[in-house]
């Protein structure tokens, strides 16, 4: 599920041309809105906090909750069903257009 959700927030991301890097561990997974990939702080802190907070806000206002920090992580867990997923992909594509 972890993988199926980072597949289709980066293609929702591409899809919107929106630079970004995703970094995933298992259930656990963070975007980043950035060209560089995101390997330490120094490379974290030229990220474009101020598109993530927007991102942030529409995502909440679809009903999805996101960290409220790129510099932190979202989990996967086993209460999230397909639907879930797909439901959270298709409200990033639409917030991702709308940053």
């Amino acid at each position: 599920m972890s993988a199926r959700l980072a597949n289709g927030l980066c293609g929702a991301a591409a899809k919107a041309g929106v630079a970004h890097q995703l970094a995933r561990v298992g259930s656990m997974t963070t975007l980043f809105f950035v060209n560089e990939p995101v390997v330490d702080w120094p490379s974290a802190s030229r990220c474009d906090t101020a598109k993530f907070g927007r991102w942030f806000w529409s995502m909440l206002e679809s009903g999805i909750y996101f960290p409220c920090s790129q510099f932190e992580a979202l989990f996967v867990s086993a209460a999230h069903t397909e639907a879930d997923i797909d439901a959270t992909i298709d409200a990033a594509g639409k917030a991702l257009a709308e940053t």
